[in-house]
């Protein structure tokens, strides 16, 4: 549910005309009790937002069909995607027991940014 949280908090700031997306925040801002450790949440916002920056630059590069990055930097990209992703998982996963339920996912891509979907 943090994680969502952090995730909706971008998209608001990204598409601010999404009523939808401010509502479902409200809806778990209200859910939310206990005590959670702002710094785990800050930075589970922030590794959300260099996934998706990383993410961004292979899909700028695809669209450029190769033209600007080696092979190699590619390569660097998705392996730091990887990791990444895999902190991600394990402060989730520390999440989940500071809230005491599964944390769920509503993926939407969020087109201002470039990250998939149509807009």
């Amino acid at each position: 549910m943090l994680d969502r949280l952090t995730i909706l908090a971008r998209k608001i700031v990204e598409r601010p005309e999404r009523q939808d997306f401010k509502k479902e925040y409200a809806e778990i801002r209200e859910r939310l009790t206990g005590t959670f450790a702002i710094s785990q949440i800050t930075t589970l916002a922030a590794l959300n937002a260099a996934i998706w920056q990383r993410e961004d630059e292979i899909r700028r590069e695809r669209a450029a069909k190769g033209a600007g990055r080696t092979l190699s930097e590619i390569v660097t990209l998705a392996f730091e995607i990887q990791t990444l992703n895999d902190q991600r998982a394990a402060l989730i996963a520390e999440l989940n027991g500071i809230e005491g339920e599964k944390l769920y996912e509503k993926n939407e891509p969020i087109t201002t940014l470039g990250l998939g979907g149509k807009k």
